[in-house]
Formats: structure tokens, sequence, C-alpha cells
């Protein structure tokens, strides 16, 4: 009898509270409600298993879960659940240090990404060489390798005339017997001139040179002959109508139409009959059908 009393008394008396929506008991009296079952949306990568009517959650939430990763440092790695970026992907590629070897690839340091492909080694360049032989440098930008270095091939033995050279890379072998330089034959390629000795070694070499004239058609020469730059015709600025105006080249800035001495009117038109001249001459009015000059005649 105590025991129902309390509970009507209380059931008069207590504002009863919850914890939540789903919670049973009352937390002033402990009076029992009936109440449902919590009512769970699954959990996510980010959020534990929640109850849709009180919220209240159970468990963790099920984390992200990566996608493989392609090898690409600079590409993101996502959840393959929420596509949530998991991983950021780098702002751009580290390259290893160049091993001066352009058969090798130079690739990111963060991962597998080739930065510069590899390539064959270029030997068509001119000839390096030495006492003991010559070879070929990779043409290859940055590249640093050589091809093998092969002996020289003598033309012959040296005599007080000639000297021994290889003929695969001109490199003097021996000298002319007892030779002495004299430099009085002169020569040039398309750089430089130079003067040199019969047995091909240069002195002097100095690059070609010339006064420009500011004439385009005119060659201008360097002093040993070699033309630095080939005379061509004048470019001729726009024309402006009169054929008593000089027409300077755009170029040189030279007279490259001359300006006729006068106008000419063989017609009698009174319109400059010289090329494409265009100036209107003073003088009476034309009777264009008979082509002769008619004075004035006043309207009756």
């Amino acid at each position: 009898m105590l025991l129902i009393f309390t509970l009507a008394a209380c059931g008069n008396k207590c504002e009863h509270t919850y914890d939540n929506a789903c919670d049973a008991t009352c937390n002033e009296c402990g009076e029992v409600r009936e109440v449902s079952a919590h009512d769970y949306n699954a959990a996510d990568c980010n959020t534990a298993k929640t109850c849709k009517i009180c919220g209240a959650t159970d468990g963790e939430a099920l984390g992200h879960t990566a996608e493989a990763d392609d090898g690409n440092c600079t590409t993101d790695i996502k959840c393959a659940t929420c596509g949530a970026v998991v991983i950021s992907g780098k702002t751009q590629h580290v390259a290893h240090a160049d091993d001066g070897d352009c058969t090798t690839p130079v690739t990111c340091t963060e991962c597998s990404t080739v930065i510069t492909a590899a390539k064959s080694h270029d030997f068509s360049g001119a000839w390096e060489k030495d006492a003991s032989g010559h070879w070929h440098v990779c043409a290859n930008e940055g590249c640093t390798k050589t091809d093998t270095k092969s002996d020289h091939t003598s033309d012959g033995a040296a005599t007080e005339e000639k000297a021994e050279k290889c003929t695969v890379c001109e490199y003097v072998i021996t000298p002319e017997l007892d030779h002495t330089h004299e430099y009085n034959v002169p020569n040039k390629d398309a750089t430089d001139h130079w003067i040199e000795c019969r047995c091909g070694d240069k002195k002097d070499v100095t690059p070609h040179s010339a006064i420009d004239d500011n004439d385009c058609t005119t060659a201008d020469i360097c002093s040993c002959g070699y033309t630095v730059r080939d005379a061509k015709d004048h470019t001729p600025g726009k024309d402006d109508g009169n054929c008593t105006t000089e027409i300077k080249c755009t170029e040189c800035g030279k007279t490259a139409v001359a300006g006729a001495t006068d106008h000419n009117d063989t017609d009698h038109d009174y319109i400059c009959d010289n090329g494409d001249c265009q100036i209107t001459l003073d003088g009476a009015p034309k009777d264009e059908n008979e082509g002769i000059d008619l004075p004035l005649v006043p309207n009756n």
C-alpha cells in the first residue's frame, strides 16, 4: 500500500524530466513510462549510428576508406565511400637531381611520375680531342656523357713540309719536323677570320665585322672580304599619291622611289599623268567629248 501511495502521490506532484525522448525513467521520481526502442540511422564515415528520435549514438563512425593510390603525388586520394579528400595531393612534383645522363628519366622524389623523359644520346657534334684520342660529348641539353674514346688514325708520318694529323678529327699528332710557324695564309669561315700557318695552326682569330652604311642595296662586307649582310632591294613606304614626293625605304630610310621633277598632264585633263599620281592641276575645265580645253561660256 505504501508503494502504491507513493507512486500515486508522485504522479500528482512531479514534473517528469527525462534524458531524451527515448528515456523511459523520470529523473525526478523514477516513474517508468512506455517508450519505443531507439530507431537508428546507419553509421557513415563521419557519424556513428544515431537514433532518429532522440539523437543518441551507438558505437563509432565508420571512418573513411581511402581509394587506391594512383602513384601520382599531385592527385588527391579520396574516400571510396563518400568521396571526401583523405590525403591532399601536392602542389607540384619535385624532381630528383639530374644525373647528367639524358638516357635516364628524371622522376619525382615523392612518386614515380616522370618529369623529364629519357631520350637517346646525340653524338653528332664536333669532335673533342686530346693527345690520346678523340670522342663526342652528347649534344642533348644537360647531358655530360661521352661516346667511346677512339685512337687517332694517322695520315702519314710528319715531314718538314707536313704535320702528321688524325684523319678523323684532324688533331696534329706530330708537328712538321723542325717547323717554325709562319702565319701568312688568310682564312675565314661563317663567323671569324684569321691568319694561319701552312700547317693549319691559327692566329688572330677575329669575328667578322662591317660598317653598316644604312643602305639596303649595299652589302655589308668585312675587311676580310666576307659578306656579313647581302644587298637587297629597298622596301618602299606608303605612296601619298603625289608623284613629286620622294618615297623612303621603310628599313633603311634611303630613297626607294625618287620624286618626279614636275607633274605631267599630256591629255589635258588637269590631272597629273605620272604613274598613279592623282594631283589635280590648276586650269580651266575640260570638254570631255573633244579632249581639248574650252573657255567658259555663260548660259543664256
